[in-house]
């Protein structure tokens, strides 16, 4: 379990080893009391913490699922500072340029050659240099060209991904930020904590079903502006792949079209299969294909 402590509010995931895939956490800390609980991928809850700091600073408790039918008592010892988060780390980064409106200066725990991870703090300003928010991230994985500097805003399959991403993620016109966050997404990819920007509040939002899709793909996803859908990719061993379209419906993230094309047979054959929702109805076409043909370069 990784969590975060900024103030009294807790962030973070952890995950069962028998499925080694990451679940959210939100929650409070305040004084000796601990509470939090755990979402799915479309952002229900599935399950609550409950419990108190010891002596040690260890927490001790009971966890309930959603409908109350299974409860189990739990563990945690705390590993590190309650308060390491809040502090300005060694090496330290600033972007003039990270995206029309603003400006991030940053810093990292720990920078050797042209990789640097571990705890970060991010501070995003406007361009007359007042703060607007300050950020938190448990592993700030990013690498840096040869003047040491961090990229922003690139996201390449299989390639580099920077550790801060402004796009307009939900198409409302509001630049939002995706903060790099460790390698717990497919294949040990890129992971990100992605936040929305609220017009309303002036303030980023963590949302997350947007952050679960990235743990549960190949890294960021990739937006489509013109369409106004997020595609996502996903893979088993060399010879299946898949993608995926995603839309906002009502507020709500919806997956409206997936292709798949496996490779997997003994034959020089992909199957390549596509499914559309169309209403509230999916249609699926599977059509095969010579490899070469498919592959062509």
């Amino acid at each position: 379990m990784h969590l975060s402590l900024t103030e009294d509010v807790l962030s973070g995931t952890y995950v069962y080893t028998s499925q080694n895939k990451p679940i959210i956490l939100r929650g409070s800390l305040y004084e000796d009391q601990f509470s939090a609980s755990e979402y799915d991928a479309a952002g229900r809850i599935t399950g609550t913490f409950k419990g108190q700091l010891d002596e040690f600073e260890n927490i001790q408790g009971l966890w309930r699922s959603a409908d109350g039918r299974k409860q189990y008592p739990f563990s945690i010892e705390r590993i590190g500072s309650r308060n390491r988060l809040d502090t300005t780390h060694s090496h330290q980064f600033v972007i003039k340029n990270a995206a029309p409106q603003y400006e991030a200066r940053f810093s990292v725990a720990n920078c050797e050659g042209d990789t640097c991870t571990g705890l970060a703090t991010i501070g995003l300003y406007d361009k007359s240099g007042r703060h607007i928010q300050t950020f938190f991230s448990d592993d700030l994985y990013m690498t840096l060209d040869e003047n040491q500097k961090p990229s922003v805003n690139v996201v390449q399959l299989y390639n580099e991904q920077s550790a801060l991403v402004f796009d307009d993620f939900n198409f409302d016109g509001q630049t939002d930020l995706a903060i790099r966050n460790g390698n717990m997404s497919g294949y040990g990819g890129p992971s990100y904590d992605v936040y929305l920007y609220h017009p309303a509040k002036n303030r980023f939002e963590f949302h997350i079903p947007l952050s679960l899709m990235v743990m549960e793909n190949l890294g960021l996803f990739r937006t489509d502006v013109k369409r106004k859908v997020l595609v996502t990719f996903t893979k088993s061993g060399c010879c299946w792949h898949q993608t995926s379209e995603n839309a906002w419906r009502n507020g709500q993230i919806v997956l409206i079209k997936k292709i798949t094309e496996d490779a997997t047979g003994a034959n020089d054959r992909v199957l390549v299969t596509t499914e559309v929702l169309t209403g509230t109805k999916w249609k699926k076409s599977v059509k095969t294909y010579k490899i070469a043909d498919y592959y062509k370069e």
